[in-house]
């Protein structure tokens, strides 16, 4: 399914990500269990750009919301002595 899925996006994507890739992190999901409010969305904008290629969705990122997250997240300031 993993692969079916793979290929038919293929055209619609540009990835880094391999299909072993893919393949290992789709297996790995299958043992995971995902709770909703867990969930977070990457601060930013998603766009249609027509002069590429006919077409494409770009996301750009909100670098200065998404490192304002992640110091709230996970920084944990460490007290001078």
């Amino acid at each position: 399914m993993l692969l079916s899925l793979y290929n038919a996006l293929q055209p619609y994507m540009h990835t880094n990500i391999s299909l072993e890739d893919v393949t290992y992190l789709g297996t790995e999901m299958l043992h995971m269990n995902f709770d909703p409010s867990q969930l977070i969305q990457i601060p930013g904008e998603a766009f249609f750009d027509e002069n590429y290629k006919g077409g494409r969705t770009v996301f750009n990122v909100d670098e200065d919301s998404l490192q304002q997250w992640i110091m709230q997240t996970y920084y944990e300031e460490v007290p001078s002595e």
